[in-house]
């Protein structure tokens, strides 16, 4: 193993090595009253400047769990970042089937950010776990993850 991969290899288990206790499967279970756990992800319609956002929300109110789908639109003729239009916004009550689909989303986002990926392109699609006290992000720079879609589709069909 050359040095340039071992020094690689350290920085990754540095910068994850402590937020990863805080995606443990049981994640869900842990939030507390109130908190919010996002699934983010954005897209790279846009190339290197960026593209639409969706965003799959959890929150626990009143020992029940809710779940919020959101999505937006971008104009890449344009700043991508301004004109932001909504286009979709759901909200109902969790399952218990959706509470282990999303467990298994957050068992293979933590797999998928220890795995080596080389940059072969400019742009990436960007995904992150976020709660009140992380966030923890996979940078696709080969546009393979698409994990996203079908935990989106599993939840919101």
């Amino acid at each position: 193993m050359n040095s340039f991969k071992l020094k690689y290899l350290f920085l990754i288990a540095f910068i994850f090595g402590c937020k990863q206790d805080s995606l443990k499967s049981s994640l869900l279970d842990n939030l507390n009253q109130g908190d919010t756990l996002t699934l983010y992800a954005q897209f790279a319609d846009c190339g290197e400047f960026g593209g639409h956002i969706e965003k799959v929300e959890i929150t626990k109110k009143e020992n029940t769990f809710w779940k919020a789908f959101y999505k937006d639109t971008v104009s890449c003729e344009t700043d991508p970042n301004q004109n932001r239009k909504k286009t979709i916004g759901l909200s109902e009550q969790l399952t218990s089937r959706d509470r282990i689909n999303i467990n298994t989303y957050i068992a293979k986002f933590k797999k998928a950010i220890t795995r080596e990926q080389n940059s072969i392109s400019v742009s990436a699609n960007l995904f992150q776990i976020v709660t009140k006290d992380s966030t923890i992000q996979y940078i696709d720079w080969a546009k393979t993850w698409n994990e996203f879609k079908i935990i989106q589709n599993q939840t919101f069909e």
